[in-house]
């Protein structure tokens, strides 16, 4: 019997397109699954760098996303473990294609407070920026402040 040439181009066309919706189908479950484990690394790395600031609040529990910009956190005061006024939104600076990951301390009336570079470069970044960019990172956290509300 001889072999038909078409079917076995279906037949590996449809093994390839399988096996990529399968490798997909991994990463979404993967990414789904471990979102708790993947917040909690970013709460307690960020919490590591906001402790050397010498601020008494740390990064308590995800408090939802602010579109487009990153992910709001509640504070706890530390070291008694009380919740704090405010908030934190964690994001991440571009500068040009290079990020930096930051964070913007908010106060309980919306107002903002102050950034913290979540690393060396992002120190270097907030550095660097102009005050105009340091400007339009205010005013996109106070706008998603307000959404927030």
């Amino acid at each position: 019997m001889k072999a038909n040439p078409v079917l076995d181009e279906r037949r590996g066309a449809l093994l390839c397109l399988a096996w990529i919706a399968s490798v997909i189908l991994a990463g979404t479950l993967l990414w789904a699954f471990t979102q708790s484990v993947r917040t909690g690394v970013l709460v307690r790395a960020a919490n590591r760098v906001i402790a050397r600031t010498g601020e008494t609040r740390r990064l308590r529990a995800p408090a939802g996303r602010a579109a487009g910009l990153g992910t709001w956190f509640n504070l706890v005061e530390v070291p008694s473990g009380d919740p704090a006024e405010g908030s934190v939104l964690v994001f991440t600076l571009f500068r040009g294609a290079q990020t930096a990951a930051c964070a913007a301390f908010v106060d309980g009336r919306g107002g903002f407070e102050k950034f913290v570079p979540l690393g060396d470069y992002a120190a270097q970044v907030m550095e660097d920026l102009p005050e105009a960019v340091h400007a339009v990172y205010r005013e996109r956290i106070a706008r998603a402040q307000e959404n927030r509300q």
